[in-house]
């Protein structure tokens, strides 16, 4: 889509902040977004590590927010289920 074009144009000059272009989006999960002041905090799960890299890499190269940082993850089992995924919290601003 056009957004994904973008954002990954903007981030051609450093090879850390690339990323994956086939990553699949379904293997996250947003359970919260919160935002106070320009601040948001953003709670979710994820079936690995690596999907938290990558969401917090896309949302870095958006134009809607800065300074994402990866706050917390910890691997827990669902209940219910019994599977086991990741936990995990990212903090940034809001470009507006």
């Amino acid at each position: 889509d056009e957004m994904t074009k973008k954002t990954s144009q903007t981030q051609e000059g450093d090879a850390n902040k690339r990323f994956q272009q086939d990553w699949d989006a379904r293997n996250v999960w947003l359970t919260t977004f919160t935002e106070n002041a320009g601040t948001f905090k953003l709670e979710g799960g994820a079936q690995g590590e690596n999907d938290i890299v990558q969401l917090s890499k896309r949302m870095q190269a958006s134009v809607y927010f800065k300074d994402v940082a990866q706050a917390q993850a910890e691997r827990t089992i669902d209940q219910t289920s019994s599977i086991s995924y990741f936990k995990f919290t990212l903090t940034g601003k809001e470009a507006y």
